[in-house]
């Protein structure tokens, strides 16, 4: 074998001075075909790794959005907004109130897009109706898109459409056809999105299939309000078709289709009502991220935020508590930790990252845990996941990779799906050296920590890293080894 080696390296010689030496070059050489291939040792892709999918990997996107209401709108809702990083807004605007002789709400309209505009927001007005007739449904789309054609680039055609009494399939079906033909000849180029699905509702996308509704349509859109323990797993509770497990179905259906797909109202609830339906601030803001993460995971583009601001103050209703401050204008902990996370992914998207890593669960129990719970004694010592980014198990260790170009940064977003009986801690270990990890921090902290333990230092491990079912992150920094 060193024969042939150094026999080939001897004939490459030649050829390669064979030319030179009559003042001519030679572009390439081929070798004979008898010469097996030399092999390659695959490079890691460290820098520059391929996104998950394409739904955040644009330069400039912006995943995360919030709906505001026209007429209540305030400045500080405004200023939340913006302070959280949602640079989406989801705008209502009724039917009614502009039909009639009057131009007072033309004229308040005019002022909130514009102020909404200059603070440099993306809007997506609903156009909703409390009975939409195909003629004057029609002709409100026509008036909004002629008078906002130049600011608005898609258009939302009524909402809850498979809850909304009065409008059946072929219904809506008919009125996508007449309403979206007249926006885009008010508006070229402009893209329909279609009135948000409550829940997982393939029956219903089958019947807007059938119908030929499809061709209408630019953009699938959804309305989730899933329980609290719906998110990672499927909920035995209330509201179970809105666990976000479903939507892996969802996003293949749309795919299948060429359909975008968006949550264009996501919802969260801290009222204290009798049917168990709300969660503390602290559980909502845990919620809101940790959905926000599995939808991108799962290809959703554009995932809109419920609500900006609770409007019932007795905190009773539901629907009126997925706010990110409250009736009072308090700011709730979902103000504080969305704005986190809107830092942490700006700028960048998801990946599954090509060098190794793996992690230990360690459960350290409390004495008092103990004695109250002796049925979870035994076996606790180490439990290996296998899965880092999902395991199906009950209180899996969720986490989520993503990757900033510009910083040539990683960074790991990890969570516990349930609050687990005793403290847990994880180890984890990224081989080989190509990371270097500059700082900590969990979603709900004010501030981030530098990673300076012995193990970080060493780049093989970090050690005892709480776990929570509070997103946290670890920042890493491509170090030489990985460029």
């Amino acid at each position: 074998m060193i024969r042939r080696i150094a026999a080939l390296i001897l004939a490459l010689s030649c050829l390669l001075a064979g030319p030179a030496a009559h003042g001519q070059s030679a572009d390439w050489i081929r070798l004979p075909d008898t010469i097996p291939d030399l092999p390659r040792k695959d490079t890691l892709a460290v820098l520059n790794p391929q996104p998950v999918n394409t739904s955040w990997a644009e330069p400039g996107h912006h995943p995360l959005g919030i709906h505001l209401d026209n007429y209540d709108l305030t400045r500080q809702q405004v200023e939340v907004a913006r302070e959280t990083g949602c640079r989406l807004v989801r705008l209502s605007i009724p039917m009614e109130a502009f039909q009639g002789e009057s131009d007072e709400d033309w004229a308040m309209l005019d002022q909130v897009v514009s102020r909404l505009s200059r603070d440099g927001f993306e809007i997506l007005p609903v156009l909703t109706a409390v009975s939409a007739s195909r003629d004057y449904y029609t002709e409100f789309c026509t008036l909004i898109a002629e008078r906002y054609g130049a600011t608005f680039d898609n258009y939302q055609l009524l909402d809850d459409i498979n809850y909304k009494i009065g409008i059946q399939s072929r219904d809506y079906i008919e009125l996508l056809r007449h309403s979206g033909r007249a926006i885009r000849e008010a508006d070229e180029g402009a893209r329909i999105v279609c009135a948000g699905i409550r829940g997982s509702d393939l029956t219903f996308l089958q019947m807007l299939e059938d119908g030929g509704g499809l061709d209408s349509i630019d953009i699938m859109a959804f309305n989730l309000f899933p329980p609290a323990d719906g998110i990672e797993h499927i909920s035995r509770r209330t509201r179970s078709q809105h666990s976000l497990r479903y939507m892996q179905e969802i996003m293949d259906w749309c795919h299948d289709r060429g359909k975008p797909v968006w949550v264009t109202s996501l919802g969260f609830s801290t009222s204290y009502d009798i049917t168990d339906i709300g969660v503390d601030q602290v559980q909502q803001a845990s919620a809101y991220c940790r959905a926000v993460l599995f939808l991108g995971w799962l290809g959703v583009e554009r995932i809109i935020i419920s609500a900006i601001q609770d409007s019932d103050a007795s905190m009773l209703r539901p629907a009126q508590c997925c706010g990110l401050i409250d009736g009072m204008g308090n700011y709730k902990a979902s103000y504080f930790a969305l704005r986190t996370l809107n830092n942490t992914i700006s700028a960048g998207y998801q990946v599954l990252p090509h060098f190794r890593y793996s992690n230990r669960i360690y459960e350290q129990p409390e004495a008092y845990d103990v004695m109250m719970s002796q049925e979870y004694a035994s076996g606790l010592d180490v439990n290996p996941i296998q899965a880092f980014r999902i395991h199906p198990d009950p209180d899996s260790l969720f986490g989520f990779w993503f990757y900033l170009p510009a910083e040539e940064q990683y960074r790991l977003i990890y969570w516990i799906s349930s609050d687990a009986v005793f403290a847990r801690r994880m180890d984890l270990t990224v081989k080989p050296r190509v990371l270097e990890p500059t700082q900590s921090y969990q979603l709900l902290d004010v501030s981030a920590s530098p990673v300076d333990t012995i193990g970080a230092r060493n780049f093989l491990t970090m050690r005892n890293l709480p776990l929570s079912t509070i997103p946290s992150v670890i920042q890493f920094e491509v170090n030489d080894n990985g460029r």
